[in-house]
């Protein structure tokens, strides 16, 4: 049998390989695909494929209305701005949304 300090060693040098190769399963990257059976499922891929569009549509929509609040809407709006940028992002959180980065 190995003396302690050499299996301690040996202990130490596996935790170093075994970070190491989480490190490499973190670093890859993982891949999704979408299958659609075309024609029948048109309406769902249209939807899927339009996905970035949709959210960036939100994400304007978000911006007209911070804008609007932040460089001067009328008094009398303020509020109803206020609850419609608040619906707007609770809806995407509801969701499990977020907008694009």
């Amino acid at each position: 049998m190995k003396p302690y300090w050499q299996r301690q060693q040996a202990i130490e040098k596996l935790e170093v390989e075994i970070e190491e190769l989480h490190d490499k399963i973190e670093q890859r990257k993982m891949k999704a695909i979408l299958e659609f059976n075309l024609p029948e499922d048109r309406e769902v891929f249209e939807v899927a494929s339009k996905a970035m569009d949709w959210a960036l549509v939100a994400w304007e929509i978000d911006q007209l209305l911070r804008n609007k609040l932040k460089h001067g809407a009328p008094t009398h709006h303020v509020h109803l701005l206020e609850e419609l940028r608040d619906t707007l992002n609770n809806m995407l959180i509801d969701k499990g949304l977020d907008y694009p980065e």
